[in-house]
């Protein structure tokens, strides 16, 4: 026989599958990079497309930001009396100069937690970040000692 008649075994021919794409490596964590232990941590509730992360929009079932903080306001006025306290006094020690909510925020914490002995859990309330330029906005609203007192940005939702 000759050589023309046979193939190399290396060669495709018309009939052979491709073999699937093995999917792309995931880049590791950090557990699994520095402890060399897979994570725990809960899949995150962003939407991955693409490369780009899309925050889930605001339902009937999920309340806003504003919404939360009106309920949070009504059954704590404890916390926005005890801002406006911290917020007047520095205001009125500060001989004009800004203050941050945040810094404010933390007095708060630092108040309930260690100067006062609560006798139940109305005075413990949890502080959520997210209601600090809310209160800001309040203060400065309701005060007008405090017109100006914070840093504030453009709102992007109402």
């Amino acid at each position: 026989m000759s050589k023309d008649l046979h193939t190399s075994s290396t060669q495709a021919s018309l009939f052979d599958v491709p073999a699937p794409a093995a999917p792309p490596p995931q880049a590791p964590n950090f557990r699994q990079v520095r402890l060399g232990q897979p994570s725990r941590r809960a899949p995150s509730r962003r939407a991955v497309v693409g490369q780009q992360f899309q925050t889930p929009k605001p339902t009937a079932l999920r309340p806003t930001i504003a919404q939360r903080f009106e309920a949070f306001d009504r059954e704590n006025p404890h916390i926005y009396r005890k801002l406006r306290e911290f917020a007047l006094d520095v205001a009125r020690r500060g001989a004009g100069r800004k203050c941050s909510i945040a810094a404010l925020f933390e007095r708060i914490r630092w108040f309930y937690t260690f100067e006062v002995e609560a006798v139940d859990d109305t005075v413990t309330a949890k502080l959520n970040n997210d209601f600090r330029a809310l209160y800001a906005r309040k203060l400065m609203e309701c005060e007008p000692e405090l017109k100006g007192f914070f840093a504030t940005r453009s709102r992007v939702s109402a």
